[in-house]
């Protein structure tokens, strides 16, 4: 009997997926034309990975991940989704900690009551996320939001308009953490998202105008109140 097909998913970090193909090149994982909206997966998705399945690029765009417990007690690190596609997905109450979700999207994923608790999301997508009672302490973001790097990139190409887009999306999600860091009561991130907040806000003014020179100058000042021991520095 010939040997079945293997999925040809292959990670940007080289890693293969060894499921059976689907017959469209994939396995159901890692599947991007397979609509998974209003499928219960949390369980399949448990067992996938508790047998050592590649969760790097999952395709679970609009699945519904309720409750889904991915801790990994046995290893260091957790488990790697990174490279995977949440948007819209429910992962309301989902248990993530210490997972590594990197160059992902998260966009418009419902993680109201979920833990995020030591995960890494550096350059994931987080536009839209809802937050509510979610455990976002120890959460690791990256010197900079992937629209916040975009914006950066944009601005360099003299694109104006797609850097003010990205520097507005950049506000809008560090809103997001803020006020998720503010539900959860942790006043530390809360001051260092307000201050990315205003900074991103401030990037989207026009050049020299009154209000970036205003902004600015209050920036230097005391790091817009977050910062008050600028402002004792400079008397």
């Amino acid at each position: 009997m010939a040997d079945k097909p293997i999925c040809q998913y292959v990670s940007p970090e080289g890693k293969k997926c060894s499921e059976i193909d689907m017959g469209s090149g994939y396995c159901f994982w890692h599947d991007n034309k397979f609509d998974k909206g209003g499928l219960e997966l949390s369980q399949k998705l448990e067992r996938y990975a508790k047998r050592g399945g590649l969760l790097q690029g999952l395709e679970l765009k609009r699945a519904n991940l309720e409750g889904l417990n991915l801790v990994n007690f046995e290893n260091h690190h957790g488990y790697d989704l990174s490279y995977s596609n949440f948007y819209r997905a429910n992962l309301k109450g989902a248990h993530l900690f210490n997972n590594t979700i990197k160059h992902a999207s998260l966009m418009k994923a419902d993680l109201r009551e979920a833990s995020l608790h030591c995960c890494n999301l550096e350059s994931t997508n987080l536009l839209g996320i809802k937050l509510e009672n979610t455990r976002i302490d120890n959460m690791e973001l990256g010197e900079q939001l992937l629209q916040e790097q975009q914006a950066f990139e944009a601005r360099r190409n003299r694109a104006k308009e797609d850097a003010e887009d990205l520097f507005l999306q950049s506000e809008e999600i560090y809103r997001l953490l803020r006020k998720g860091a503010e539900n959860q009561g942790l006043f530390e991130m809360v001051g260092r998202f307000t201050y990315k907040e205003l900074r991103m806000r401030h990037a989207q003014y026009p050049r020299f105008s009154k209000r970036h020179l205003i902004s600015s100058f209050v920036d230097l000042l005391c790091g817009y109140g977050e910062k008050p021991k600028m402002s004792f520095a400079s008397v």
